[in-house]
């Protein structure tokens, strides 16, 4: 039987399903970021694309949402960008790359080689500064119609975040041009998970 998004990372341990305890609690700290997740990725889920993530070698569970993904899409290619050499996770559809997401100039170097995504997550570092830096350098590199993901909001400062939805966001950390892109290109974008998480479908 054909696994869903949540039981594959259940599986894996990361705290993107419905079930994660630090070792010696028992207190589920899941965000169930994952049914979220699946319904709008479930109709692409055996087709062929790219799909890239921020933040994949969490000392918790390093390297789970990789293997997540590349079991959920037999036949997208995924990449994955940390501050730390994870290329330990790489195989044959699977591609890190060593970015810290605070560093335009990084990002910049990475999509010089990179395709287009149907989908990017940010599950990086939870500040809203690298959040801003990478999706104003990273917005361009998605698809059209394809979608941006923010995850862990709750710890982060997201006044402006929150003005995505009526495609006025604003931000000190970007240049003006980055920001009317955003908005510009922006064909919805809400927040589900009390807020948690931000998702952003490009037009």
């Amino acid at each position: 039987m054909t696994q869903t998004l949540t039981e594959i990372f259940d599986a894996e341990g990361g705290d993107k399903g419905s079930f994660f305890c630090h070792v010696g609690t028992s207190e589920n700290l899941a965000h169930k970021y994952t049914y979220i997740y699946e319904q709008y990725m479930e109709a692409y889920r055996d087709q062929q694309f790219n799909m890239l993530e921020i933040g994949v070698c969490c000392p918790f569970f390093p390297g789970a949402s990789l293997r997540s993904w590349y079991e959920y899409f037999p036949n997208a290619r995924i990449f994955g960008l940390d501050i730390i050499d994870c290329s330990r996770f790489d195989n044959d559809r699977v591609k890190t790359f060593i970015v810290n997401q605070t560093s335009e100039i990084q990002l910049r170097r990475f999509l010089q080689d990179s395709p287009s995504f149907k989908f990017i997550i940010d599950d990086g570092c939870h500040d809203e500064r690298a959040i801003t830096i990478s999706l104003g350098t990273l917005f361009p590199a998605l698809e059209s119609g394809g979608i941006y993901f923010i995850e862990d909001l709750h710890v982060v400062h997201k006044d402006n975040l929150l003005r995505l939805v009526d495609k006025k966001f604003t931000s000190p950390f970007i240049d003006q041009d980055k920001i009317d892109y955003i908005n510009n290109h922006i064909a919805e974008a809400v927040f589900s998970q009390d807020q948690k998480m931000c998702i952003i479908k490009k037009l």
